[in-house]
């Protein structure tokens, strides 16, 4: 083999474990969210803040922010749910915000690999009879 061949060879060998490298380690991947805000009228926020990494997803957390200075919501709950196959369908406690200030966090803690896709949070408000739905917001993952 001539030295140029050699040298060829070599340098598609690199090549291509470059490019296995940044394959394998570019996949799909949980960035961390940050704090993701929907907002719903003049009233409400819908938060939601997602934490992992690679497929890893550690935790999920929602909670409703009270943009009113006047008004006192009562019997809310948020209900925390994802993919198809992940089961975080999780209805965190019942609780009253006051004007201006933040409900208590809805937290799912998985740690372990999940699939990506969206991650939601639902506000729900009980009206005696049934619940009534205050809105949806989501994250996506991966980002």
């Amino acid at each position: 083999m001539s030295r140029w061949a050699k040298i060829l060879v070599v340098m598609s060998t690199a090549v291509t474990i470059m490019a296995l490298t940044v394959g394998l380690t570019g996949s799909a991947a949980y960035a961390n969210t940050g704090t993701r805000c929907g907002q719903f009228g003049n009233r409400w926020l819908v938060c939601i803040n997602i934490t992992g990494s690679g497929t890893y997803l550690s935790s999920m957390k929602a909670w409703m922010h009270n943009i009113r200075t006047d008004k006192t919501w009562t019997q809310m709950h948020i209900e925390l749910w994802g993919p198809q196959g992940t089961k975080p369908d999780k209805n965190c406690a019942q609780f009253n915000i006051g004007p201006n200030s933040n409900s208590p966090n809805c937290v799912w803690s998985p740690k372990r690999r999940l699939g990506t896709g969206l991650y939601c949070a639902t506000l729900w408000q009980f009206f005696g009879s049934g619940y009534n739905n205050f809105g949806t917001h989501c994250a996506h993952t991966p980002l």
